[in-house]
């Protein structure tokens, strides 16, 4: 009799044992679920903080682009037509007024260089 209370002691010891085992895996696999939560959180955090930059890249090299082609399809053809015109036309027109005209011209093209962020012609 004694040796059977004996051995379910002993089989109850074992028991507890393999629940704290359990138990302790358990609390293992939670314990690396919440580390992975914090680190997913805290680089979370960190493209937040630095999301903002290269959508606005993007954005200028968008608007950029879209200044660019019209710089070339509207601005400039415009600007050379004139000047031209007024180049062929030079001998009619008072050269006073001309080279006016053309400091007129190319004050306008640095202005619109300067809008567009390429800095003087």
């Amino acid at each position: 009799e004694g040796e059977g209370v004996e051995g379910s002691r002993e089989r109850e010891l074992e028991r507890l044992k393999e629940g704290e085992i359990k138990r302790s895996r358990e609390e293992n696999i939670i314990a690396e679920k919440k580390e992975k939560l914090e680190k997913r959180k805290e680089e979370n955090k960190r493209k937040k903080k630095t999301k903002g930059v290269p959508s606005t890249a993007w954005a200028v090299r968008l608007v950029d682009r879209i200044l660019k082609r019209f710089w070339i399809r509207k601005i400039a053809p415009r600007i050379q037509a004139e000047r031209s015109w007024w180049i062929q036309n030079e001998m009619t027109v008072d050269k006073y007024q001309s080279r006016a005209r053309e400091r007129e011209l190319k004050n306008f093209e640095k202005s619109v260089h300067l809008m567009l962020g390429r800095g003087g012609a």
